[in-house]
């Protein structure tokens, strides 16, 4: 996997990220779709995707971090699987 143009060794996660990976990621996978139709809105409203971008960014920075980086993931995941 790459990030910022570096390549990231992937590793197992611990055991108790595997466990809230499966209790969580159904709900973060609605959490997400919720949030998307919040972004078209706000993108629809704003007509930049930089502005509805820093609004989304923003309004994720607010909650706690544990909850944005599991939607973040969530996306990814939902992204990278799409055909």
């Amino acid at each position: 996997m790459s990030y910022q143009g570096r390549n990231v060794n992937l590793q197992e996660p611990p055991e108790a990220i595997i466990a809230a990976a499966e209790r969580d990621y159904q709900d973060m996978c609605v959490s997400v779709a919720a949030a998307m139709r919040g972004a078209r809105r706000v993108a629809a409203e704003r007509g930049s995707e930089v502005e509805a971008f820093a609004e989304v960014y923003y309004e994720l920075s607010l909650i706690n971090p544990r909850v944005a980086g599991a939607m973040g993931a969530a996306a990814i995941v939902q992204l990278a699987m799409r055909p």
